[in-house]
């Protein structure tokens, strides 16, 4: 997901793309890491056992998902 955007800024070395790298960053600390990247492979790959963590992690709430669709998946 982050990957492409990273080495495009690396590429063309650009302020703007580096804002967007920014901002995907951004909305992955505002929340629990883990729960996270599970939720993105989750929304990736289409499979929703993904989001499943091991206790005392918890999922994402509903909220936390689209507050991450909002900032990172929008970028």
């Amino acid at each position: 997901m982050n990957a492409a955007a990273i080495a495009r800024a690396f590429r063309e070395r650009s302020e703007e793309r580096q804002r967007e790298i920014d901002a995907v960053r951004a909305a992955f600390e505002q929340l629990p890491l883990i729960a996270a990247l599970k939720e993105a492979v989750a929304r990736r790959t289409g499979d929703a056992s993904w989001r499943a963590v091991r206790p005392p992690l918890i999922e994402l709430t509903a909220e936390q998902r689209d507050r991450l669709q909002q900032g990172a998946f929008s970028a």
